[in-house]
């Protein structure tokens, strides 16, 4: 008994947080990422990565738009897919884009613009954006900086869709990182609030953007450095940002160890989380 306590401390002193995220390897290479937000501005992005002496990445897109909308083909459907040409339908996603490149530089960046023409998000255009970055992507790690309240899942029919989205992300591996509301926990955010298969990140006040902590309270699990770089409101503390950082982290992590199931990454962050407060694994 002795042994398996002497085992698992041992194992626990080797769990240092510099050390793997400082590690060079540790940039975002060969991770694909899927934001699913509000589009990114390619040129804008591109202008930020010149200025920290980077290479641009390669912004690969689709846009989802409702029904009435022509599609790439000219043919008008529900929930069409149409082509991304490099802007934005607002700066958010591009403030959020700007954090992950900060924090891991060289992702392959995929772009999943769920507002479009119209300016908002359905249940629906959100679970085809999951469904879009696993199969036709090939997403190892999806970003979700926005949410959907309880009143719009009364339908037992899209609540059912979302959970087996989510699900079907788990399956096939993708680490899934999902904002809580600004307003957490006076009010609830899907998909933040489903737990278990993916990591839910509320704000938190932490000066270094590689910060985290494992912070469980009411359905969220994480926090993270909540403040972006640029664009509009960036200065202001909010859960898309502190999503953003966390999913940066695990990008990290990922061009480390690139077949981490989502339940390794969620174990790995709580023990470094611990290991950096300097507390024991429990």
């Amino acid at each position: 008994m002795a042994l398996a306590r002497d085992f698992f401390r041992e194992l626990f002193c080797l769990l240092d947080r510099d050390r793997l995220l400082s590690d060079p390897a540790a940039d975002g290479s060969g991770v694909r990422v899927a934001l699913v937000d509000t589009g990114v501005d390619a040129e804008r992005i591109a202008q930020r990565c010149r200025q920290r002496g980077l290479e641009p990445p390669r912004i690969q897109g689709v846009i989802f738009g409702s029904a009435g909308l022509a599609g790439a083909a000219g043919v008008s459907s529900p929930w069409q897919v149409l082509p991304y040409l490099g802007r934005h339908s607002a700066p958010h996603g591009t403030t959020v884009a700007d954090i992950l490149l900060q924090l891991a530089p060289r992702v392959e960046l995929f772009s999943a613009d769920v507002f479009g023409p119209e300016g908002n998000c359905t249940v629906e255009k959100l679970v085809q954006a999951l469904h879009w970055a696993v199969t036709t992507w090939q997403c190892k790690l999806i970003n979700i900086s926005l949410g959907v309240s309880e009143e719009r899942l009364h339908s037992p029919g899209r609540r059912q869709a979302l959970w087996q989205a989510i699900q079907f992300c788990y399956s096939h591996d993708v680490v899934l990182v999902a904002a809580a509301h600004n307003d957490h926990p006076l009010v609830l955010s899907f998909p933040a609030v489903i737990t278990p298969p993916l990591l839910s990140v509320r704000k938190g006040e932490l000066e270094n953007p590689l910060q985290f902590r494992y912070a469980p309270d009411t359905f969220t699990e994480f926090q993270a450095h909540s403040r972006g770089y640029m664009g509009p409101f960036a200065d202001t503390p909010a859960t898309s940002w502190a999503a953003a950082h966390l999913t940066g982290i695990a990008a990290r992590l990922l061009s480390l160890k690139p077949d981490l199931k989502p339940f390794e990454i969620k174990t790995l962050l709580y023990w470094l989380s611990n290991a950096s407060a300097g507390e024991n694994p429990k």
